[in-house]
């Protein structure tokens, strides 16, 4: 109003002064002065026409907003966002993932898909523990899920189902009953599995009464009420004729009909009703029932084999876990399943590698700290010969009970330095499992433990009544262990056909009497009837400690042959067959077997350090040191081994390296004086030791010191001081005395009294290296002498076309003779070399390869001593000269007996009591293959 006056002021003031006479208007304007009231109105008129066009366009433009616009805007969109967010979290199979697989399948069938995403995306959160949010659901469903379909309010039981939460599952199963969910049998009969892993009996029954009254012929609920009533063959003639439309009805089916076979003792049914959809089943719980039939299985027998089953039963127990692992699951039962498989397949070396987090395991630390894992751990610590991370595992668990029964397990193996332990500890130590025992099974297990050492509990008398098959088992191994004196051989006899443990008894009181090849063949003998691997690696054992290599290597590949791929305790069949072929010097099988332990584990060290070996002694130490640096710089455990490094470095590495890794095994051992003194040689025979860098070189000077300074009564290495250039008295004596051995040997030699090998351990060389040094020039290859000629001449008839032994000398000749050597072993049925021999030969090929620092020794014709250090032309002219001389022998005799190396003859029962004789595998200069081998 005050507006619209002051307007009708300002039009009256103008047209005011308009219509007066003072001012002159131009003609067109002249209405104005006659009606002046009528031009009032109109100015006031446009003037407020033009007011009000400018505060229209002024609300017309963007205004400042206000803080709680502001903050309705971000919130908005946050939300859009959100909503954005987990859309796109939702198409991402990664993220699905991470839900339970039924309930995966649920929500992916589900018409308000994404109404339901938005309720449960929380559970596939990284930073959401989903036991912990089940729980707080089970507690106070969230406000989003009583709106959702059936489908989402079956979706979020399985969710809660898995978690551990049946009792909530329950509710929601019976949301979706209300909402008319189908099929209504099945999801009746779900429900009804539900509140069976709830404990609600009631309840259980109560949803079966209310699916008969649907269909009572449906056979999942049928089945159930029958198994309820105890009636299996009726609930297994049920499910025989069911043909499910559904995976979920097929899984379903498979786990009821394998309780019912379970129920009526029809163990291989029950695993062939679960077997047959073990590779499509989603239900995890599934696999693990399987597992835990198979470990049944393998344990009373009745199966193929109860390895197979045992491997199987582990196969499914990781899968099972490794499935549960993807969505965060509880892997810890999977885990135990898989361990308790290790244990009844006796590798209980898995079980620690199962249980235990990195880096001795593989264990999640979820996994490893579960106390159903913790007590398996511990067990598998105390049979692995780990007792005190058995105890300290054990006590972790915080479960007394564990606490005794690991005790107790410690106190049944050895002690820490090998030795057994008193049987009256472990016996005592049961007693107590036995006394603390809270179930049957746990007093079972103490029973069986306490008959093995012939003893018994006062509980024994009640669990006979409540189980006299398994008692009777337990009295029967009792009887057996207590079995001891003149008669009970006889006993042990009668009753070997009952049970395998007769015959360990029997071959452990004949192996007591020292009869060892009688107590390996009764082990043998037990195998035929029982099938067990166990018992012909325990037959192995007793050849062994006879020294009767040939029998134990027999029965040690019997063992790999019967066993199969799957026995858990192939290695240690394959490490004893490794330390057999070792003693026989079988270089080549030996090799094989070391190949086939790093197959099963490719770190295991002992086989990759073996098989180093084995390729050295079969004359290609190249590949040794290959073998050993194929997994980075080579770590030895120990002193021998570390002196086996140094030897094989300083064949094909420079000064530098050389010393590198001596100074570093003198780091690792350094109180072992052979292995000192040894690294020492190492570097000292060195040509090219003087390019060392200086540090090192210095480095080296004082591993020498500290050696005199550490071992000066050493006795492997003596010490002279010269004083002024004048030699030591003693050391001259030596010396001379050595020159008056060579001579007197060169003399006999020279006179055909001595064969020229005679000078190997005279100057310390290889047999093989003497000829090539012609220390004699050209000796005759034939006697001067008609009759010795003749006597040859007819040995040389009688060799035609039968084996013929070729030492170094013979090989040397051939040598000399590459165009005629290969039509002299034609002439021959086979060429045959000892296996010293061969190594006789590698060791000279080795000598002429390794370098020398110089020569100190005595000069007769002067009668002085004379010491010169090697000169660089003229070792290489010597190797140049002898290196091809050495070829043509390793071309006649060496290189095919690496190619084919296997033992000749009977061997002594003792190891080294004969040398082994080889055949080789002769090639000429052309290396075509001769028939000799």
């Amino acid at each position: 109003m005050a507006l619209l006056t002051s307007l009708i002021g300002t039009a009256l003031s103008i047209t005011g002064n308009l219509a007066s006479d003072v001012i002159k208007l131009p003609p067109w304007l002249s209405w104005v002065q006659h009606h002046p009231v009528w031009a009032s109105l109109a100015l006031t008129m446009v003037m407020f026409a033009l007011w009000a066009t400018g505060y229209f366009l002024s609300e017309a433009e963007p205004q400042p907003a206000t803080g709680d616009e502001l903050a309705d805007t971000a919130e908005g969109l946050h939300d859009q966002l959100g909503r954005i967010e987990i859309s796109q979290m939702e198409s991402d199979d990664r993220v699905l993932k991470r839900l339970p697989p039924l309930a995966r399948q649920l929500i992916e069938g589900d018409i308000d898909h994404q109404g339901t995403w938005q309720v449960v995306v929380g559970f596939t959160r990284d930073a959401t523990d989903p036991f912990l949010m089940a729980r707080e659901w089970a507690a106070a469903p969230p406000a989003g899920a009583a709106g959702l379909s059936a489908d989402g309010q079956l979706c979020i039981a399985e969710i809660l189902l898995a978690y551990g939460q049946p009792k909530a599952a329950l509710r929601f199963i019976r949301a979706a009953l209300d909402l008319g969910v189908t099929p209504r049998l099945f999801w009746l009969f779900r429900a009804h599995q539900t509140a069976g892993a709830a404990e609600d009996e009631t309840t259980a029954l109560a949803l079966l009464d209310e699916a008969d009254q649907i269909d009572p012929s449906y056979p999942l609920t049928a089945a159930a009420r029958l198994n309820h009533a105890s009636e299996w063959n009726e609930a297994a003639s049920v499910l025989a004729q069911f043909r499910p439309t559904t995976d979920w009805e097929r899984d379903a089916a498979a786990l009821v009909a394998s309780v019912v076979f379970a129920n009526l003792e029809r163990l291989n049914d029950a695993v062939t009703a679960l077997d047959s959809i073990a590779d499509r089943t989603l239900w995890s719980g599934n696999l693990l029932t399987l597992a835990r039939l198979l470990m049944q299985r393998s344990q009373t027998g009745g199966g193929d084999s109860r390895w197979k089953d045992a491997a199987r039963a582990r196969e499914l127990a990781l899968h099972a876990r490794n499935m549960r692992r993807s969505w965060r699951g509880d892997s810890a039962e999977a885990v135990a399943a898989a361990a308790e498989a290790m244990f009844v397949g006796d590798d209980p070396a898995a079980v620690w590698t199962i249980t235990r987090p990195p880096p001795d395991g593989e264990a999640t630390p979820a996994e490893a700290a579960d106390a159903r894992v913790l007590s398996l751990a511990a067990i598998a610590a105390a049979v692995t010969g780990r007792p005190v991370q058995a105890e300290q595992l054990a006590a972790e668990s915080g479960d007394e009970f564990v606490k005794l029964q690991v005790n107790a397990q410690i106190l049944s193996g050895p002690s820490l330095d090998g030795q057994p332990r008193p049987p009256e500890s472990a016996i005592e130590a049961w007693r107590r499992v036995a006394d603390a025992a809270t179930t049957d099974g746990q007093r079972l297990h103490a029973l069986r433990y306490l008959a093995l050492s012939g003893a018994s509990h006062p509980c024994a008398e009640g669990m006979r009544e409540k189980y006299p098959d398994a008692m009777a088992d337990i009295d029967q191994v009792r009887e057996i262990f207590l079995l001891d004196g003149t008669d009970a051989d006889n006993r042990l006899r009668g009753l070997e056909l009952k049970s395998p443990l007769a015959s360990i008894r029997r071959a452990e009181l004949i192996r007591a009497a020292g009869d060892l090849p009688r107590a390996a063949q009764v082990l043998v003998d037990a195998t035929q009837r029982w099938k067990d691997p166990r018992l012909l690696l325990m037959a192995t054992d007793c050849y062994m400690q006879d020294g009767d290599w040939v029998s134990a290597k027999e029965v040690a590949r019997q063992t790999i042959a019967e066993a199969g791929s799957l026995w858990p305790g192939r290695a240690t069949a394959l490490r004893r067959l490794v330390d057999i072929e070792i003693a026989l010097h079988d270089w080549t099988s030996a090799i094989a077997a070391c190949r086939s332990l790093l197959e099963l584990d490719d770190e295991d060290d002992d086989a990759r350090w073996n098989l180093a070996l084995c390729q050295f002694r079969d004359g290609d130490p190249q590949a040794a040191l290959q073998t050993m640096q194929r997994h980075g710089l080579p770590q030895p455990t120990t002193p021998q081994r570390a002196m086996f490094l140094l030897d094989l470095v300083r064949r094909f590495g420079d000064a530098a390296e050389v010393a590198r890794t001596a100074l570093a095994q003198l780091r690792a051992f350094p109180d072992d004086e052979a292995l000192h003194l040894a690294a020492m040689n190492a570097i000292n025979t060195r040509i090219d030791r003087t390019d060392l860098p200086e540090p090192m070189s210095l480095e080296v000077s004082d591993a020498w010191t500290t050696f005199f300074e550490r071992y000066p009564d050493s006795n492997r290495i003596t010490t002279y001081t010269f004083d002024d250039n004048v030699v030591p008295a003693d050391m001259e004596a030596m010396l001379r005395a050595q020159a008056a051995n060579y001579q007197t040997i060169r003399n006999a030699i020279v006179d055909d009294l001595l064969p020229i090998g005679m000078l190997s351990p005279l100057v310390g060389k290889p047999y093989a290296a003497i000829f090539p040094y012609r220390p004699l020039g050209y000796n005759r290859i034939a006697s001067p002498i008609q009759q010795d000629l003749l006597i040859e001449a007819q040995h040389a008839r009688d060799a035609i076309d039968h084996d013929c032994l070729l030492d170094a000398s013979a090989l040397f000749t051939l040598a000399l003779i590459p165009d005629v050597a290969t039509t002299l072993l034609q002439l021959l049925g086979r060429g045959l070399t000892t296996a010293a021999g061969l190594e006789d030969i590698l060791s000279a090929d080795d000598h002429f390869n390794l370098p020398s620092a110089g020569t100190l020794g005595f000069d007769p014709d002067q009668d002085r001593l004379f010491a010169t250090e090697t000169d660089d032309d003229i070792r290489q002219r010597q190797q140049q000269w002898a290196c091809p001389v050495l070829t043509d022998i390793q071309d006649q005799g060496t290189w095919g007996l690496r190619e084919d190396v296997h033992h000749h003859g009977e061997h002594g029962k003792k190891a080294g009591t004969a040398a082994p004789v080889v055949h080789a595998g002769v090639q000429g200069r052309d290396r075509r293959v001769v028939p000799a081998w």
